[in-house]
């Protein structure tokens, strides 16, 4: 009986007693409150300051993560499709959200500094408030996205290619009137990506009419190449709010039935 309740607060929030709902609320609140740490320490004088509070409050914060991994670990069982106590707990320990849980507690034995690693738990609070419960829309949209993945590869590949083909333009056309601005290949790569996505740092400009012409008529073509994938998006968005409405009618039909 205690397996389950626990397992009820840690895997399934939305479900739980009002204190189930706290302990979720304390999770989340721990969880923002460690990317907000990650966030101050980066500023000197916070850090030089409040470092050792930084510090203490980075042990807390693990060893509480720690205690709440193994308590879903222990209690995993109780839920359906994992009762078996080593598989089950297998299957649960390769799920991606418990994956940056695991990856963010190896942060503590690495010699590098990887603290920023931390912010990773944010997508945690999905599952923690409760918000998982746009699973089904999400999942409609992932079928419809997977429906239309042929689009996707050819769009995407259509930019890849836009890219390469500007970047090598580019730089035989101008690298003899900008040695140092055009200087590779690899550089006017640079270039392209950021003409062609309508960032333009302007660090990098052609100024040869043949470079100015290049670029015009591959900023003219680029913008539609590069709303394909943005247009396949949005009509898979589109079409699974479409099917969410249609069976929800259905749904209340039947009930009303």
């Amino acid at each position: 009986m205690f397996r389950h309740s626990v397992s009820c607060t840690l895997h399934t929030p939305g479900e739980c007693s009002r204190a189930g709902a706290w302990v979720n609320r304390g999770i989340a609140l721990m969880i923002v409150l460690n990317a907000a740490a990650v966030v101050l320490e980066s500023v000197p004088q916070l850090d030089s300051r409040w470092h050792l509070a930084f510090r203490v409050f980075e042990k807390i914060s693990m060893t509480l993560l720690a205690l709440e991994l193994l308590a879903r670990l222990w209690s995993i069982t109780a839920r359906p499709g994992f009762e078996h106590p080593v598989q089950g707990r297998l299957r649960y320990l390769l799920r991606p959200l418990t994956l940056i849980d695991l990856l963010v507690l190896a942060t503590v034995a690495s010699p590098v500094d990887l603290r920023a690693l931390l912010t990773l738990r944010l997508f945690r609070l999905l599952h923690v408030l409760g918000l998982d419960r746009y699973s089904r829309p999400l999942r409609a949209i992932r079928i419809a996205l997977a429906q239309r993945i042929d689009m996707l590869v050819i769009g995407v590949v259509m930019m890849l290619l836009l890219l390469f083909f500007a970047g090598i333009a580019l730089y035989f056309v101008e690298h003899s009137a900008q040695p140092t601005v055009f200087s590779s290949i690899p550089a006017a790569f640079w270039w392209a990506v950021v003409s062609l996505t309508t960032t333009g740092y302007g660090d990098m400009v052609p100024i040869t009419l043949l470079g100015r012409l290049i670029a015009s008529v591959m900023l003219i073509f680029g913008v539609g190449i590069f709303a394909i994938p943005t247009a396949v998006i949005i009509a898979a968005v589109l079409d699974a709010d479409t099917k969410e409405e249609i069976e929800a009618l259905h749904s209340r039909r039947e009930q009303g039935s």
